[in-house]
């Protein structure tokens, strides 16, 4: 997501707001990002109301009848589901004194730029966790019935991610760039994924031995039965059972999410010019983005495994 925001001012000259600001907050908030893997970036079109529509294509039947000569065959058109999401804003502020600003604005600001540029990321990063839990089809460890029976020995493992693989190539899911299908993993499961390649029921190909360093995404681990793993520390865990977490693997076009970027959004600072500020005693702040929205667009080719871990 390389247009995740942009610093902007509302009040001030380039001159009070850095292009360096600009990058710091960019660079921080793409670091908070590790689900949008398993998402397709789509375009809103400007003025286009607050609810986006992704088409979802229905596979084509096998054409096994033979043609016969001479003579064209019925056309048979292509099918596809809409599926529709609504546009919403986020954003968040603060309030910088103008002592603050006078006496360490430059450190203050970067270390501020950060602390909102990770803000948002993690919150767009959330709201796509939120949208697969809800979305995915569940793979339950051990093939246990509920989530009430997993226990401290359905941890996540090489036969796991092999199953959910399975299910996705039965589906006819569409696998990414380089013939794999890409996972989203919370700690507890790449930590139990780690120890059985150490015990030699599975092994990682880690990312450095087939990328370069430059094109190596964050929280990308490695590859392993087919999967390319990507570790989050944003944790999608169970109402009511804690202990048990879920891990996201799918294909490409599995979901879709609104293209992060456009006319307001971005980070802002500005005068705080109203009556219970008649002193000037601070500005504000802040960033916002105007319109986002994010969808699971084929449940089948999106699986989440829930599994013990602590």
């Amino acid at each position: 997501m390389t247009d995740v925001v942009t610093l902007t001012s509302n009040a001030f000259n380039s001159a009070d707001i850095p292009q360096y600001y600009d990058d710091v907050f960019l660079e921080r908030a793409k670091l908070a990002l590790t689900y949008d893997v398993l998402f397709t970036e789509k375009d809103l079109p400007a003025n286009s109301g607050k609810v986006i529509f992704f088409d979802r294509m229905t596979p084509r039947a096998a054409a096994t009848t033979a043609l016969t000569e001479a003579t064209n065959p019925s056309a048979v058109s292509t099918s596809s589901t809409q599926v529709s999401a609504l546009v919403a804003e986020y954003g968040d502020f603060e309030k910088v004194s103008s002592l603050f600003e006078l006496t360490t604005f430059d450190k203050g600001l970067k270390e501020r730029t950060e602390a909102h540029g990770q803000q948002a990321g993690e919150t767009i990063d959330t709201l796509l966790r939120d949208e697969l839990a809800t979305g995915a089809t569940a793979q339950l460890a051990n093939s246990k019935a509920h989530v009430s029976a997993i226990a401290s020995t359905d941890t996540m493992s090489v036969l796991e991610l092999r199953k959910a693989v399975k299910t996705l190539k039965r589906n006819k899911a569409v696998v990414f760039e380089g013939n794999v299908f890409k996972g989203v993993l919370p700690l507890p499961a790449t930590f139990d994924l780690r120890g059985e390649s150490v015990t030699g029921a599975g092994s990682f190909s880690f990312a450095n031995q087939y990328k370069t360093p430059e094109q190596i995404k964050s929280g990308e681990i490695g590859r392993i039965a087919g999967v390319e793993v990507y570790e989050t520390n944003n944790e999608k865990t169970e109402t009511s059972y804690s202990n048990v977490y879920s891990s996201f693997i799918g294909g490409k076009e599995c979901a879709a999410m609104v293209k992060i970027g456009g006319k307001g959004t971005g980070m802002i600072l500005q005068d705080a010019n109203s009556t219970d500020n008649p002193l000037k005693m601070y500005k504000t702040l802040g960033w916002k983005i105007p319109a986002f929205a994010a969808k699971t667009l084929n449940s089948d080719w999106v699986i989440a495994v829930k599994t013990y871990g602590i």
